[in-house]
């Protein structure tokens, strides 16, 4: 059991009647995630569980078979492909001369 909350007192504007800002959580030993709240004559209960009682000792269960290794990565393996050269203009292929002939015009 656990009480949360100051313990102030006031009056509540609707009903006029004196309420508190304490709420009291039980908590079920034998379900456990059971919860139920209480506030001013109010009670609410939530279960956050997996559906199981409560044993002294935990479950825990077995595994018998084998676990696989992991698979090794296989070699890596680096395709680079080669820079073509372009090919450099020719400065005689567009109709330039070429110094070291002589023009005979």
């Amino acid at each position: 059991m656990k009480k949360s909350g100051l313990g102030l007192e006031y009056q509540n504007q609707m009903t006029g009647k004196p309420a508190s800002d304490v709420v009291v959580n039980i908590r079920s030993m034998v379900w456990p995630g059971s919860h139920t709240f209480y506030k001013d004559g109010t009670q609410f209960r939530v279960y956050f569980g997996d559906g199981l009682k409560y044993e002294p000792q935990a479950y825990y269960p077995s595994f018998n078979h084998v676990i696989a290794p992991d698979v090794e990565d296989p070699d890596l393996i680096y395709e680079y492909k080669s820079a073509e050269k372009k090919p450099q203009d020719d400065q005689n292929a567009d109709g330039g001369q070429n110094p070291d002939q002589d023009n005979d015009d």
